[in-house]
C-alpha cells in the first residue's frame, strides 16, 4: 500500500465505523492521540493474508505523521514527523461456526521535543469550544511507543472481544515529563435473532450483521473499559472507567440504529485538593465542571454505501 490509511493498531481501531458494535469506539483509541487512526500524510506499508483453517494477516510499514505541535492552548504545524508500525493477526476456526482471533501490534515514532498529551471527550463531545473531560497537559516528548493486543472469540450469535493498549512517551528534557497510559476493555455482543457478527479474516476485523428474517436482526452490546494514566514527574496519576450498553437494529444489511447509554468515571483526581499545583501541572482537566462522573444517550442512524 501507499497512501493515506490507518496504521497498524487495535482491531476495533482497523475496523469500519460502520460496522463497530458500539457508536463510540474504545477510549483506547481516543487516549492514545497520533498514534492510531490515519498519519496525516500517508505512508508504505507491505503486508499479507491467508486463507484456509487458520487465516492469518500481518503488515509492517513506514508513515509519516505532520504532528501539530500545542503550546499555549494554540496549535501550528510541527513539522513532519515518521513511524514505524506493525501487526500480525490470526484466526484458528472451530467448526464452521466458532473461531479465536488473536493479534498484536507495535508502533514506534520520535516526536523530536514536540509536544504530545493524553485526552478524551469519554464518548460524550461537548458543543464546540467545551472542554474535554479528560487530559493531561502537553509535555515535549522524544520517542514515542504504542503496543496493542487483542483476542477474541465469535460461536453463532455471541461474540466476546477485548483489547489491551500500552502508551509511553519519554520526555524530551528536565522540564517535561514521561506519559504512561495503560488500559483495557471487554466487549460481548449477542445476536437476539441468531446472526453471526461478520468477520474479513484478511484484515483480522469485525463487520456488521446480515438479517435473515424479516424484522431484521436485533443485536445486544455491552462494554466495560479501564485506563490509568501517569504523569511521571509530576507524581499524579488518574484513570477513566466506561460502561456501554447498546442495542442494534439492523433492518436491512446496509442500515443500522443504534442505541448507547454511557456511564463514565474519571478516579484518582485527588491530587486537585492535596496538592493543587502539582495537578495543576500535570492535567489540564479531570471530570467535568467539579463532577467526576457522568452518564447520557446517545443515537446513529446511519446507511452504508
Amino acid at each position: 500500500k501507499i497512501g493515506k490509511f490507518k496504521r497498524p493498531s487495535l482491531m476495533e481501531q482497523r475496523t469500519s465505523g460502520s460496522w463497530t458494535a458500539t457508536i463510540e469506539r474504545s477510549i483506547l483509541n481516543d487516549l492514545a492521540g497520533a498514534a492510531v487512526g490515519k498519519p496525516k500524510f500517508g505512508g508504505v506499508e507491505v503486508g499479507f493474508a491467508t486463507k484456509g483453517d487458520t487465516p492469518m494477516s500481518g503488515a509492517l510499514g513506514i508513515y509519516d505523521n505532520e504532528i501539530d505541535d500545542i503550546a499555549g492552548g494554540a496549535e501550528s504545524d510541527g513539522g513532519d514527523e515518521y513511524g514505524i508500525g506493525a501487526r500480525f493477526s490470526m484466526a484458528p476456526k472451530f467448526g464452521d461456526n466458532a473461531f479465536l482471533h488473536a493479534g498484536a501490534s507495535y508502533y514506534h515514532a520520535n516526536y523530536s521535543g514536540k509536544n504530545y498529551q493524553v485526552r478524551s471527550w469519554i464518548g460524550m463531545r461537548e458543543p464546540q469550544g467545551g472542554a474535554r473531560p479528560f487530559e493531561t497537559s502537553s509535555f515535549a516528548t522524544d520517542d514515542f511507543d504504542q503496543l496493542g493486543l487483542e483476542l477474541a472469540y465469535a460461536g453463532g450469535p455471541f461474540s466476546l472481544q477485548g483489547e489491551y493498549m500500552s502508551v509511553e512517551s519519554d520526555a524530551a528534557n528536565a522540564g517535561s515529563s514521561d506519559i504512561d497510559m495503560n488500559g483495557f476493555y471487554v466487549l460481548a455482543a449477542y445476536s437476539l435473532t441468531g446472526e453471526p457478527r461478520g468477520y474479513k479474516s484478511g484484515s483480522g476485523v469485525f463487520t456488521g450483521l446480515k438479517p435473515t428474517g424479516g424484522m431484521g436482526a436485533w443485536e445486544l452490546v455491552a462494554r466495560y473499559e479501564d485506563a490509568d494514566v501517569d504523569v511521571k514527574a509530576r507524581g499524579v496519576e488518574a484513570s477513566v472507567q466506561r460502561a456501554v450498553l447498546g442495542v442494534n437494529w439492523y433492518p436491512t444489511r446496509n442500515v443500522r440504529l443504534m442505541l448507547n447509554y454511557i456511564d463514565a468515571e474519571a478516579k484518582d483526581c485527588g491530587e486537585r485538593d492535596s496538592d493543587p499545583d502539582q495537578y495543576n501541572d500535570a492535567f489540564k482537566s479531570c471530570g467535568h465542571n467539579g463532577k467526576d462522573s457522568g452518564d447520557g444517550y446517545s443515537l446513529r442512524g446511519q446507511y452504508a454505501f
